[in-house]
């Protein structure tokens, strides 16, 4: 073996060891990368509601979006808006209720404040406030959300 072609294997060896070390970096960096957008509210969430001092449970579907708005849906649908806080977020939305007639009946109003307890689930806690047709409060309910994350992608 010539000194030439030690040298050329040594520099092959070493070239491939490189690019195999920057392929596992890029993929942890990657990887890093998706953990951190993860560790956003925003994405779609299925969400279990439960009402202090009632047995009362609903289930919902909620969207976070990036540009701060707020989907939910289920039995009935809503919009709103969310923003960060130092702790988490906070988010706020309406949703309507009609009669079996098709008639507005009430509004419920919510706000919420949130804060991931992993990348795929959050808690929040916050009140509903429920108002007739009229505009007279019916009452105020504290409320609990669990939520887990759903979604094909990272958000």
């Amino acid at each position: 073996m010539t000194v030439k072609g030690a040298l050329r294997r040594t520099a092959l060896r070493v070239a491939v060891g490189v690019v195999a070390m920057g392929t596992v970096v890029g993929l942890t960096g990657s990887a890093t990368g998706e953990a951190g957008r993860s560790r956003s509210p925003v994405g779609t969430w299925a969400v279990k509601i439960t009402f202090e001092g009632s047995s009362k449970v609903e289930h919902m579907l909620f969207a976070l979006e990036r540009d701060g708005s707020f989907e939910l849906a289920g039995l009935r649908t809503g919009l709103g808006t969310w923003q960060p806080t130092p702790t988490g977020f906070r988010y706020a939305f309406r949703h309507y209720d009609y009669d079996d007639a098709g008639v507005f009946d009430w509004e419920l109003r919510g706000v919420q404040e949130g804060a991931l307890t992993s990348a795929d689930t959050f808690t929040s806690n916050g009140t509903g406030t429920s108002v007739d047709a009229d505009g007279t409060v019916q009452g105020v309910f504290r409320t609990k959300v669990e939520a887990r994350r759903f979604s094909i992608q990272s958000p």
